[in-house]
């Protein structure tokens, strides 16, 4: 006699299939809706990766983006110096390739919200080429996601100023070090003085 029917139970073996059939059938159920969630999840980061990456191409075609120039860096370094500035960080190679200087004029072209390693590092030079510089978030430091915006802004008054969305984090690069200790003066004295602001 079974341990079962000694203490009084006396189910018939269907019983105890069907129980098990149920909780079978019921983890199968979970396992299938979680699986069609995860999917689901998948494909709607894999159309927002898409639409992020479109908008960055986008942006990249509409304004030209080249890789920034030492002397280009230097001047807005030089600029942001002179009004005050401090620079926190002092790396020992060139300016990176991926610090990216829009070249082609256009007003409607707005720098997409970037995050991680899609982030842009931007040197805008009003001079070259104006762009729509309405941030996405007012959250300062964060008006473009994650991306960092140097600006050479020429105002109204024809006056020349340096803006960073972010300012406790400038970097000086060995090659921009050189240029500026070699020609910083000349190339500041280039500049006329009623150009410069403080």
């Amino acid at each position: 006699m079974s341990s079962f029917a000694q203490s009084g139970y006396e189910s018939p073996m269907w019983f105890f299939n069907d129980r098990l059939d149920s909780a079978i059938k019921a983890a199968q159920e979970r396992d299938r809706q979680y699986r069609e969630a995860e999917a689901a999840r998948e494909a709607a980061e894999a159309q927002e990766r898409a639409i992020k990456q479109r908008k960055k191409d986008d942006f990249i075609e509409s304004v030209a983006l080249e890789r920034a120039t030492t002397y280009r860096y230097a001047e807005w370094l030089m600029l942001w110096m002179y009004q005050g500035g401090a620079v926190h960080h002092f790396y020992g190679y060139d300016l990176p390739s991926y610090v990216l200087t829009p070249t082609r004029h256009n007003p409607f072209a707005e720098i997409p919200e970037m995050f991680g390693a899609d982030a842009f590092q931007l040197l805008v030079d009003d001079r070259v080429a104006r762009i729509d510089m309405t941030p996405i978030s007012r959250r300062a430091g964060w008006e473009w996601g994650h991306s960092d915006v140097k600006r050479i802004m020429v105002l109204d008054d024809g006056t020349y100023k340096a803006y960073t969305n972010n300012p406790d984090s400038i970097t000086a690069y060995a090659d921009v070090v050189a240029l500026i200790r070699q020609g910083g003066i000349d190339m500041l004295r280039s500049v006329p003085p009623k150009h410069l602001t403080s």
